[in-house]
């Protein structure tokens, strides 16, 4: 153990070969990560970055190795708990801009904050429902939620953040469902993506003039 901890200090390691000597360390059992964090030097989050380091696709491995990918975007892109989210993350980044250049540090965190996160005030369900998608459990306590990774997300600034977009949109879809078997319950009329198309054929805004349906949330003049 003394020498795969050597290794790991020795100066200006490749990112991917610290990471996994510490992930080594860690899975041998012989020490704990702040037993690693003390006989390293490291900081616990120092660590958990880098080991995040080694769920990156193989092309971002790649292209960190090459120096086409930094060090910074590839941590950020490494947050990403989603595989299938984190591989068209890796593409859209080192794709770029027009030049083909990849992405800056600044445009790669934007472009994961607005694409690959939801703020969860904003869902439509309830983020304490552990029913709504069993496995995945209430959001309140998912490793997947900002505020409970906050050594991998102190930059995030906010507790209340899902990192992984595919399950916020399961739940986002169960959630619906939820909904209109129950107003299929109740008697309501449940409208097909096709009719309500044709019912608000104004980019979903005002009803068509000649709809067998009234607008109750439109103000309608009285006649007298």
């Amino acid at each position: 153990m003394i020498q795969t901890i050597e290794n790991a200090q020795r100066e200006n390691p490749q990112p991917l070969e610290e990471a996994a000597q510490y992930e080594r360390l860690l899975k041998m059992g012989q020490c704990d990560i702040h037993e690693l964090a003390g006989r390293t030097g490291k900081s616990r989050p120092y660590i958990y970055r880098r080991i995040s380091l080694l769920r990156l696709p193989d092309k971002a491995k790649d292209a960190l190795r090459s120096g086409k990918l930094s060090l910074t975007v590839a941590l950020l892109l490494a947050r990403i708990p989603n595989p299938a989210v984190l591989a068209q993350a890796t593409v859209r980044i080192l794709k770029g801009d027009w030049h083909g250049r990849p992405l800056s540090v600044a445009e790669a965190q934007q472009f994961i904050f607005e694409e690959c996160m939801m703020a969860l005030k904003n869902a439509p369900f309830d983020p304490k429902d552990k029913t709504l998608v069993p496995e995945a459990g209430p959001c309140s306590v998912c490793p997947k939620r900002t505020g409970n990774e906050k050594e991998l997300f102190a930059d995030v600034g906010r507790a209340d953040v899902c990192t992984d977009v595919a399950c916020f949109q399961r739940k986002r879809d169960a959630d619906r469902e939820q909904r209109l078997a129950q107003a299929r319950a109740e008697g309501k009329t449940v409208l097909s993506p096709e009719e309500s198309a044709q019912l608000f054929p104004y980019n979903g805004g005002d009803l068509s003039h000649d709809a067998p349906y009234v607008d109750l949330g439109k103000s309608w003049p009285v006649r007298p």
